[in-house]
């Protein structure tokens, strides 16, 4: 089976996943909580999303076309933002101007996430000082690190690890 919003074969992400005693490097198994696909409610701009994916899609669209977002699943958020984006209507921001908060907007959504379901603030704790990195065979070099193109940023794994740090400290 295909997953293709995601782009792998269901197992195949075995084969470039590393878990180990300083690393989580792919967001699946045991740590599918990492990624913005796993459901867990999350509040953006008043209004409680099913996943951080969701709540993502939705912050590209102005106020009044986001409803369709409030219930769907992380896979079908990617989807119908496809769609949207191309009705400059119900865009909020221009690429450019997206690109200037998205990393901002994604903090407030992991953090979100990991303040208020508290079983999974526990585990994101229990990872101690691991490096977190969303390896993927996609081509995501922005949120996290191909591993076919052996690059990214991993932008997702710098946030959770912010994330992390910022709950510890504060005793969160």
């Amino acid at each position: 089976m295909y997953n293709e919003v995601e782009g792998y074969k269901v197992g195949q992400w075995k084969e470039y996943a590393i878990h180990d005693s300083t690393r989580i490097s792919g967001f699946f198994g045991e740590y599918r909580f990492l990624s913005n696909f796993h459901p867990a409610e999350v509040m953006f701009d008043g209004v409680t999303y099913p996943s951080s994916e969701a709540a993502y899609q939705a912050s590209k669209l102005k106020v009044e076309f986001r409803s369709p977002y409030y219930k769907c699943s992380a896979k079908d958020s990617k989807r119908m933002i496809k769609e949207d984006i191309k009705n400059p209507e119900k865009i909020l921001y221009t690429a450019d101007q997206f690109d200037d908060r998205k990393y901002l907007i994604m903090k407030r959504l992991v953090f979100d996430k990991f303040y208020r379901n508290r079983h999974l603030n526990e585990m994101l704790l229990d990872t101690g000082h691991k490096s977190l990195a969303e390896y993927n065979n996609w081509k995501d070099v922005y949120w996290g690190f191909d591993v076919n193109l052996k690059y990214g940023e991993n932008n997702l794994g710098k946030v959770l690890m912010e994330i992390r740090d910022i709950l510890r400290e504060n005793g969160l």
